[in-house]
């Protein structure tokens, strides 16, 4: 009896083995299915986020989630270009450019957005103008002066200019000159702003919401051919600064990477409309709407030349003149440039200029300065830019910082930009 109760129970046991095997093998093979679930699923973020909100069960659960947020989001990227293209609107400020009416000269103006710049500054005589048009304007301070070249009327007056207002940066093909108007110009450079620079070509400054770029420079022996040749760009607006640069210059600019940089809406005529610029290949890339021509009235030199102005009513080109039409304001919106004279807006402009071998010899007797010694002494006014006899009333009641004497011919003195005292008549 003791030997079948043994075998009995183990019989018995044998049915609850299989059984629990059976589970615990459903089991293991249940779990293994729910890692095949996962197993192919990218580990997001978002898939992280919602295994953490479900169950054990809920794999399948998690996977539709995790497609809806994939699903909400496709959308969105989508959309991103669209967006971006709809927010590409224009955003630069109204730009002006006064060229200064400065005589047989150069100077121009640029305000953006509140800020300065001076290109050129006429002849030194012209330094109270430039003065007064700045303290007019509250500008006290330019972000960039260029000197286009050492030349007397193109930085004579930017002392005047320095007078009244800091500069930020004071660009010139060169830092040192022999002649007083160049010294004065460097030494108020260096008082009232960082000095002179002579930039690179390529180099970009900001005015506001312009820019400027130095397309060409120092191309030549000759003075004129070292001109600063720069862009002023206004959104989809440019206009061009050549200073004197003659047919040499031009070309190096077109041979350059800059040529394109050419074409513009503006063209400030190069050397006062001479026939010595202005070349046909020059013209052709700048493809300008308007011309600018800054020149005095009655000049020696004859400018400007019939043939420019030909050249440029035969490219289509709007001349404007400041020797028949005083100060051209040209503004510019950024899509499109308008200029307008501050006076006698339907002159011709197509009168060139008078040489002075062209007048008679009565006309060039009377416009001769009178016989004087070759050396005198003389004192002049710094700031008025008179000059004076030593023993003339005014020298006595002339500021200390305001006096120089000097010992030089009267033609040294006034090709200088002084002008004779009224009083004395030196």
């Amino acid at each position: 009896m003791n030997n079948k109760e043994p075998h009995a129970s183990s019989w018995l046991l044998k049915p609850l083995k299989i059984l629990l095997v059976a589970f615990l093998l459903g089991s293991s093979l249940a779990g293994c299915a729910s890692d095949d679930d996962t197993v192919d699923e990218p580990q997001t973020q978002e898939t992280e986020t919602a295994s953490d909100t479900t169950d054990s069960s809920g794999g399948e659960e998690s996977k539709k989630t995790t497609e809806a947020n994939k699903a909400s989001e496709a959308p969105a990227a989508e959309e991103k270009p669209e967006t971006k293209t709809d927010t590409q609107t224009y955003t630069a400020s109204e730009m002006t450019v006064t060229y200064l009416d400065v005589g047989q000269a150069s100077a121009a103006l640029i305000e953006s957005d509140g800020h300065y710049a001076l290109i050129d500054g006429g002849n030194r005589e012209d330094s109270d103008l430039i003065y007064t048009v700045l303290k007019n304007k509250g500008v006290t301070n330019l972000d960039v002066i260029i000197g286009s070249h050492s030349h007397e009327d193109h930085i004579g007056g930017l002392a005047g200019a320095l007078n009244e207002a800091t500069a930020s940066t004071i660009l010139c093909p060169v830092t040192s000159g022999d002649t007083k108007t160049f010294q004065s110009f460097a030494k108020y450079a260096s008082e009232k702003g960082p000095g002179i620079t002579v930039p690179t070509i390529g180099d970009t400054y900001t005015v506001g919401d312009a820019k400027i770029t130095i397309l060409g420079l120092n191309a030549g022996d000759d003075t004129n051919d070292t001109s600063i040749i720069c862009s002023l760009q206004n959104g989809e607006t440019s206009f061009l600064f050549s200073g004197d640069a003659e047919y040499p210059a031009e070309q190096a600019v077109l041979n350059s990477d800059y040529a394109s940089l050419l074409k513009s809406n503006v063209y400030t005529v190069g050397h006062h409309g001479s026939d010595t610029s202005t070349s046909d290949a020059f013209l052709d890339a700048i493809d300008p709407q308007y011309g600018i021509i800054s020149c005095g009235k009655n000049n020696s030199y004859g400018h400007p030349d019939a043939a420019v102005l030909t050249k440029l009513k035969d490219h289509g080109v709007k001349i404007l003149r400041t020797d028949l039409q005083g100060d051209i304001t040209c503004k510019s919106d950024g899509k499109t440039v308008a200029c307008e004279p501050s006076k006698n807006r339907d002159a011709d402009a197509m009168v060139p200029g008078t040489k002075a071998e062209d007048k008679s010899e009565a006309d060039q007797a009377a416009a001769a300065p009178a016989s004087v010694p070759q050396s005198s002494e003389y004192v002049l006014n710094t700031s008025t830019h008179k000059f004076h006899r030593p023993d003339c009333r005014s020298v006595a009641k002339m500021k200390d910082k305001n006096k120089e004497v000097v010992n030089e011919s009267r033609d040294q003195i006034i090709a200088q930009g002084y002008e004779p005292c009224k009083i004395c008549q030196p």
